[in-house]
């Protein structure tokens, strides 16, 4: 069985992509040890296609002293062209995520769509 997340670096970002069906808050505790394992300090930024598809598929927070500080969670308007060339290559070579997510046959026909648009 693959992990639940996938964590990179890209331009001194940690980027998270979850690759179950799991909300956030139902993952977000073992995230957060595997931080505090590598010792990390600074912004995370999750990828959400999986659970919520297009929309509001970014989130970021910061993580220092071992802990999210929750209260400064806030979805990214704009994603950094790295970033999302990152996170579509990513989900473009994993596409078994997208096909075995409970979002709808329609959203996920956009979403491949879309990683095939941008490769």
């Amino acid at each position: 069985m693959k992990s639940e997340f996938k964590i990179v670096i890209v331009n001194d970002n940690a980027v998270v992509f979850i690759n179950s069906n799991k909300r956030l808050p139902e993952i977000i505790t073992k995230i957060e040890t595997n931080f505090k394992k590598k010792k990390y300090s600074g912004l995370v930024i999750f990828d959400l296609l999986i659970s919520n598809g297009l929309n509001n598929r970014f989130l970021e927070v910061p993580f220092l002293s071992g802990s999210f500080i929750l209260k400064e969670l806030k979805k990214i308007e704009s994603i950094e062209n790295s970033i999302l060339d990152t996170a579509n290559d990513y989900f473009r070579s994993n596409k078994e995520y997208i096909q075995n997510s409970f979002i709808t046959r329609l959203e996920k026909n956009r979403i491949m769509n879309e990683l095939e648009l941008t490769s």
